[in-house]
């Protein structure tokens, strides 16, 4: 691309031009390789990226860079700001990962490390770039500052940084005293970035950043005409409030406080096609920021934009988006319908399924505390608190009993027809105890053990020799040696049979056993609710300790 030629008869106003993240990086970096020495002296350029390495690359030029990122990761830094777990979406292997390595494609990433850097100070080169293009102005007239600001809606430093930044930029203009801010944003759409992620999953990524950042952005944009929904909107550097929001002595409209102008977004395809692979929209984009900010047409396309101001009204504020090609905002319904589910799904195993569990854990921890200043204190055993925390929640004099875990209180009974068509209700768990009993009597009575019991019986007749008798006697403490030795190996064996009788290995085994074998936990179980199921599992642990002790 060639420069553009200098023409020094052009007064150009002061500009900020800001690329956020990677392809905002080489966007700026390519207008500032095309940029004439006469633009250079009006406009100050700044890139930002959370990914140190890819900062390299502006060392050696005269771009200053923002680090937004600091050599800490996730967790550390949300265990020292610990009101930020307010909308950090945590995660294990997120909050493992440093933040100085880039946001890998997650926008809270980028935003939680935008605010560690800002703290740090890094942000003050906005600042210092500001005061720098208003000593340069170089003429009387109080122009306007022009920014823009340049990326990708689908990376996690662009998508994580987009909507704040430009409220930031605001808030500093106004602070010197510059209330009249046009703030234009230019960003590549996901279509563009999806054809070179490397996995399905990074695709549904870039997509659902651009969703998740051009959903927030709307809703900026409707707070222009009505207050409703004002206080959800929690941002950095967003000021909410509707007709006038005061900042020292500057008075500042709401329309102002939206975050962008102007939008402009780079689609993949228009009516004309496609125009090359991405490395080729990045050039075309750069192109379009130089005919916006430094071309001949750049002053008549600002006077354009204020003539807008008789449409913007009637549309409550909502056409500040633009197209540089046609543009489209991909629903990921799929993605929608999956995070809904496994949210709810969530939800209902945190505050039903584990009621008892999140009980349990109070129970445990007020025990340990115990157990500190008194060391005879045994822990809790859970299969014994589990079933007393239930039966006090299905307890009328203790609990609601109209409460859904007390509903479940009648799986706990069975209803047994005898051979004369009368019905009788027994607890479950004291039928199962019974059926697994009377399984393992019938096991052993069946085995070969109970004959070899007859062998070793004592005969001996009252008038049989001496040394008959001793004969005998011989004889039977073989036969005992040999039971002894055979009843140790039934019963090694029955072990594992009545094992896989009461606990079959897979379902497939367990679907063989009949619908009478309620010594099978399968069959006992079967359709049960999760929480009656852990309850008369522990029931029964329960009830064999009892047994084993006796």
């Amino acid at each position: 691309m060639s420069k553009f030629v200098e023409k020094k008869h052009l007064v150009r106003a002061p500009t900020l031009l800001i690329g956020v993240g990677g392809i905002g990086g080489q966007i700026v970096k390519s207008v500032n390789d095309n940029m004439s020495d006469h633009d250079k002296s009006c406009v100050k350029m700044i890139v930002m990226d959370t990914d140190s390495n890819a900062l390299d690359q502006f060392v050696n030029l005269d771009i200053p860079y923002i680090q937004t990122s600091e050599n800490q990761t996730v967790q550390a830094y949300l265990n020292a700001n610990s009101e930020y777990l307010e909308w950090f979406p945590t995660d294990p292997f997120i909050n493992a990962k440093s933040l100085i390595n880039g946001a890998g494609q997650i926008r809270s990433v980028s935003r939680l490390g935008a605010l560690a850097s800002k703290a740090e100070g890094n942000f003050d080169v906005i600042q210092r770039a500001v005061d720098e293009i208003l000593r340069n102005q170089g003429d009387s007239l109080n122009r306007a500052v022009r920014v823009m600001i340049v990326g990708s809606v689908t990376g996690g430093t662009g998508s994580g940084l987009g909507i704040q930044l430009p409220f930031y930029v605001r808030r500093v203009l106004r602070e010197a005293n510059i209330p009249n801010v046009l703030i234009r944003g230019l960003f590549l759409m996901p279509s563009l970035t999806e054809d070179v992620q490397d996995t399905d999953a990074m695709k549904r990524a870039v997509n659902v950043n651009g969703y998740a950042f051009l959903k927030e952005l709307n809703a900026f944009y409707h707070l222009q005409t009505t207050n409703e929904g004002n206080n959800q909107l929690r941002i950095e550097e967003y000021i909410p409030g509707l007709v006038n929001v005061t900042s020292g002595n500057t008075d500042v409209p709401a329309a102002a406080m939206i975050p962008y102008d102007f939008l402009y977004l780079v689609e993949k395809r228009s009516n004309q096609g496609i125009i090359g692979d991405l490395s080729e929209y990045i050039k075309r984009t750069s192109q379009i920021v130089m005919n916006q900010l430094f071309s001949p047409i750049s002053n008549g396309g600002y006077s354009a934009e204020d003539n807008l101001i008789t449409s913007i009204v009637p549309q409550g504020g909502m056409n500040r988006y633009c197209g540089a090609g046609v543009s489209n905002a991909i629903y990921p319904k799929d993605e929608v319908v999956r995070y809904c589910t496994v949210r709810y799904a969530q939800q209902l195993i945190n505050e039903y399924w584990l009621t008892i569990d999140n009980e349990f854990k109070k129970r445990d921890e007020q025990q340990h505390r115990l157990k500190k200043t008194n060391p005879s204190i045994k822990p809790l055993e859970k299969s014994e608190v589990y079933c007393q925390i239930f039966d006090e929640i299905c307890d009328p004099m203790e609990h609601d009993v109209s409460s859904e875990i007390a509903e479940l209180k009648g799986e706990l009974s069975i209803d047994l027809t005898d051979d004369e068509g009368h019905v009788s209700t027994l607890p479950l768990v004291k039928s199962m105890m019974t059926d697994i009993e009377n399984h393992i009597n019938e096991k052993f009575t069946k085995s070969e053990l109970y004959a070899e019991a007859d062998a070793c019986k004592l005969s001996v007749k009252v008038n049989s020799k001496p040394e008959d008798v001793a004969s005998d006697v011989t004889r039977q403490m073989q036969a005992l040696r040999q039971f002894k030795t055979n009843a140790e190996n039934t019963v090694s064996n029955l072990i594992g049979a009545v094992a896989q009788d009461i606990l079959p290995a897979d379902r497939k085994t367990a679907q063989d056993y009949s619908k009478g074998a309620n010594y099978n936990l399968y069959v006992s179980l079967n359709k049960k609710h999760p929480i009656i199921i852990r309850y008369v599992m522990y029931a029964l642990l329960n009830e064999l300790k009892m047994a084993k002790k006796e």
